[in-house]
């Protein structure tokens, strides 16, 4: 075949379609072209699980983690559908940009707002109430029991570092009495000494693991066993702090406060408590609910006293006795 046959051989092939291009050495084939994108799939399955594990976790951290990744796995789709759209409807690049940017802004107020919605409500505080009753010495201590006793006195203080409530143990099988019978003679045939009970109330559905409620305490001078002048200003002259024991829900914590100085006395309940619960080892501050009774809401109010007292301390940082046993109560 001489060159002229060939020119018009290659003519007729150019009108009947063309002839094949020749492959160029790294172009894809037309096999690889059919190949799903499995990193793309990979990257996109991943998300999805993250997205559902950080939902079902239902706490802040979670649903920030599916925030982000919802929203740069959106992110692709919108861009996509975008560009999709522009195409098919002819738009020019700058209409094209202000419909992806509106979409990306529907796109960052919906998951706002399901992230908003999704949120985790904290639980509500635990219910810790609080309640004073006058009472009166002697004390009684049931058998086989320990009273707790709070002594409002200047050199007694009572810090958060342990239990320093005195404790009156009856290891008897019959009923004790406290303070000793000695003691409560030293008023008189017509003595009275005012004594209150306090009792701490855990009203949540949670069991309460420890706890502190810190009293503050205010002195003045008075007429022994009788009237005491209200004190001049508010500051408090010290503070008590009592340890919570493990309440369970509906279980009560229960206590006796009284006076064994020579100076008026005023205990203050705070307004709040410092306590742990059940399941959250964190102590957190909540409000002491207080008691109703109109009769028995004020702050517990002590004359000085009329007793001679054993085992108090004479001085600042003296020692006092911590634990002592009941006495037989007088018929």
């Amino acid at each position: 075949m001489d060159s002229g046959q060939r020119r018009i051989s290659r003519r007729m092939l150019l009108r009947l379609g063309g002839v094949p291009k020749p492959m160029v050495e790294g172009s894809p084939k037309q096999s690889d072209r059919s190949h799903p994108n499995w990193t793309l799939f990979s990257i996109c399955a991943a998300a999805v699980v993250a997205i559902i594990i950080a939902i079902l976790l239902l706490t802040w951290k979670g649903l920030l983690i599916a925030f982000v990744l919802l929203f740069f796995f959106s992110f692709y789709i919108v861009v996509c559908a975008s560009r999709w759209v522009a195409k098919r409807c002819h738009f020019s690049h700058k209409v094209e940009l202000a419909f992806t940017f509106s979409k990306l802004v529907i796109l960052a107020l919906g998951l706002g707002y399901w992230a908003w919605a999704l949120r985790p409500v904290p639980p509500p505080p635990p219910l810790i109430a609080i309640q004073t009753s006058p009472s009166r010495l002697p004390i009684s201590v049931p058998a086989h029991s320990i009273t707790s006793i709070l002594q409002v006195h200047p050199y007694i203080r009572l810090t958060a570092e342990k239990d320093w409530l005195l404790k009156v143990a009856n290891d008897t099988g019959k009923e004790g009495c406290w303070p000793s019978q000695k003691e409560t003679d030293s008023m008189g045939p017509n003595g009275y000494e005012g004594a209150y009970r306090i009792e701490i109330c855990n009203h949540s559905h949670q069991t309460l693991t420890s706890g502190r409620v810190v009293f503050g305490v205010k002195y003045n001078r008075g007429v022994k066993g009788g009237n005491c002048y209200a004190p001049s200003d508010t500051k408090f002259d010290q503070e008590d702090t009592v340890l919570v024991p493990a309440l369970d829900p509906g279980k009560s914590f229960d206590f006796f406060a009284t006076n064994p100085s020579d100076k008026c006395a005023w205990l203050i309940p705070p307004a709040s408590a410092i306590v742990a619960m059940e399941g959250d080892q964190r102590e957190i501050e909540v409000p002491l609910v207080f008691n109703k009774d109109p009769l028995n809401s004020f702050a517990p109010s002590f004359s000085p006293t009329a007793i001679t007292w054993e085992g108090i301390p004479t001085k600042p940082g003296g020692y006092g006795i911590v634990r002592r046993g009941s006495d037989t109560c007088k018929n």
